[in-house]
């Protein structure tokens, strides 16, 4: 519920603890994403997390969140390259998902978010009011 994240979130209202329990335990039960923790092997530290929305139309869709005292330290563009890397995706039987495109969806004005998918890629393809839909095709 850090201020600054909720504010370049698709939505920006404060989340009550209870909702984020049931929507963790939801996404960490599975079904069609992933929740992964990006961390610093050589600083010792987690540096914030990735979500991905696995694939709709063979488009895996994701958003990455940077611990708010790192921000500025240029980890969002090691973790989408990372990313991009883990790519082929697979499932849980281990088969690799017919990805053909990420996706990320970025508010305009954040324009490190939008800098960090430029250098690994991504190009604007729409927009939606204050969302900018940025792709990377594989």
């Amino acid at each position: 519920n850090d201020e600054k994240t909720r504010e370049l979130s698709r939505s920006t209202n404060h989340v009550p603890l209870k909702d984020h329990m049931v929507w963790l335990k939801k996404t960490l039960a599975g079904g069609n994403g992933e929740l992964l923790i990006a961390h610093d092997s050589e600083a010792g530290h987690i540096v914030g997390t990735a979500r991905l929305e696995l694939p709709r139309d063979k488009t895996v869709e994701f958003s990455i969140t940077i611990e708010p005292r790192l921000r500025g330290g240029g980890y969002a563009g090691q973790v989408i390259a990372a990313l991009v890397n883990w790519l082929p995706l697979r499932d849980g039987n281990g088969e690799p998902y017919e990805t053909k495109a990420l996706v990320a969806e970025v508010k305009v004005e954040n324009h490190a978010s939008l800098r960090a998918f430029a250098a690994n890629g991504f190009i604007p393809t729409k927009y939606a009011g204050d969302l900018m839909t940025l792709e990377r095709r594989l």
